[in-house]
């Protein structure tokens, strides 16, 4: 780096110039900015009230162990829940934050709160929050895997 006899050089300080300092600036500016999209992004791009009652759905629907009371996600026994009398006996929401859920699986569907599904579902894009998730399911008197589609509409009102 250094001339001779500890003395610089106009090469020497057109290379401090020309490459330390840029580098130190693009460290510096990878040191702010990398960490904060980090830690800004997310992961689902919904409320997260709403990826709760989603879950809370899918548990629901989901087979529970009556001896441990372990939850067995995405494995149920048999396709009773796909009733619309069971879906009713099942799920109740309230009011204060309306939501609707439509559950299908191949070419079954059923509701719940399906009245409000009906009014704001044309409208989920403006006025209401809409979510479609898909999860697994495994049957266990077919033995098969299957697809279930969980859509959510729910006002944007915060409580």
């Amino acid at each position: 780096m250094l001339g001779k006899k500890g003395m610089w050089t106009w090469n020497d300080f057109l290379y401090f110039i020309l490459f330390y300092i840029p580098m130190t600036g693009i460290v510096v500016l990878l040191l702010l900015k990398v960490p904060n999209d980090i830690l800004d992004s997310r992961l689902y791009s919904g409320s997260l009230d709403d990826s709760f009652l989603v879950d809370r759905v899918y548990d629901r629907i989901s087979y529970v162990d009556w001896n441990t009371g372990r939850l067995e996600k995405g494995f149920v026994k048999d396709l009773s829940f796909m009733n619309q009398k069971r879906v009713n006996e099942l799920f109740y929401f309230s009011k204060e934050r309306p939501a609707a859920f439509k559950l299908s699986l191949g070419s079954k569907s059923v509701f719940i709160n399906q009245g409000f599904y009906n009014i704001s579902r044309p409208l989920a894009p403006v006025r209401y929050n809409l979510i479609n998730v898909q999860k697994s399911i495994f049957v266990e008197k077919n033995n098969t895997v299957d697809k279930l589609n969980i859509e959510l509409v729910s006002s944007k009102k915060k409580v």
